[in-house]
């Protein structure tokens, strides 16, 4: 009997990925890859304005309207830039700093906010500008 299994293991301080696929003849053979050249990203369930799914990691560009506010453009939206990250506090996936964040859903909900522009492990630099690296 032939059994396809795969073997999936992390670690949170994301030090070490490794993502196995191996097939078992029996209960003593097998034969299989490790795969080591994985990042695994959580998908949020929520999408971009460019109907893209948005995971942990991802940089974003997000917007609201602050007409009062001294950083808003001349169109009247705040543009800011973060990586999207799971916020214990918050029980919801986040945008912003560590400590001063806001809810994605809260600029994900409308559709046309949130754009990915990138992610942390293929374009670190976006966050360079800002605090959330």
């Amino acid at each position: 009997m032939f059994y396809d299994v795969s073997v999936v293991t992390t670690y949170h301080d994301k030090e070490q990925h490794v993502i196995a696929d191996f097939g078992m003849y029996n209960e003593s053979d097998y034969n299989g890859t490790d795969i080591i050249d994985y990042t695994l990203m959580q998908s949020t369930g929520l999408f971009d304005k460019n109907g893209k799914e948005i995971f942990e990691g991802d940089i974003v560009r997000y917007t609201w309207d602050m007409l009062s506010d001294q950083n808003a453009t001349e169109k009247g939206k705040k543009v800011r830039i973060s990586k999207v990250f799971w916020s214990d506090w918050r029980a919801s996936w986040a945008v912003g700093r560590k400590f001063c964040n806001s809810d994605l859903f809260r600029y994900a909900r409308n559709g046309n906010t949130v754009e990915i522009i990138g992610d942390v492990y293929q374009n670190p630099e976006l966050l360079e500008e800002t605090d959330d690296k």
